[in-house]
């Protein structure tokens, strides 16, 4: 599968999740992938996949396929939002970092 068929699948699949923690308004955008739900950070650009890891960070690409599929998610607004207390950000980041891919 090229990477153009990785996005739209992920797209059509609704692996997208924006996970909003309120009142302050704090975003951690994750994508369910093949290897596990991956962390997402588009303002840097980041993502806690081996692809990007292994060749974004040699400049062998410029982005992996979970970063380009967020960010055509954002032109569609087909991703799901799950809001979440403050409270819970601390827990919520705890577990999705154990849960990452090594």
């Amino acid at each position: 599968m090229d990477k153009n068929e990785r996005v739209k699948s992920i797209i059509e699949s609704k692996s997208i999740k924006l996970h909003r923690f309120l009142p302050s308004g704090r975003q951690v955008w994750t994508v369910i992938g093949k290897e596990g739900d991956q962390l997402v950070d588009i303002s840097q650009p980041y993502c806690s996949c081996r692809d990007f890891h292994f060749k974004f960070l040699t400049y062998s690409i410029l982005e992996c396929y979970h970063l380009v599929s967020i960010r055509k998610a954002l032109l569609t607004n087909f991703y799901d939002i799950i809001d979440f207390q403050d409270a819970e950000f601390l827990p919520f980041m705890q577990g999705l970092i154990k849960d990452l891919p090594h």
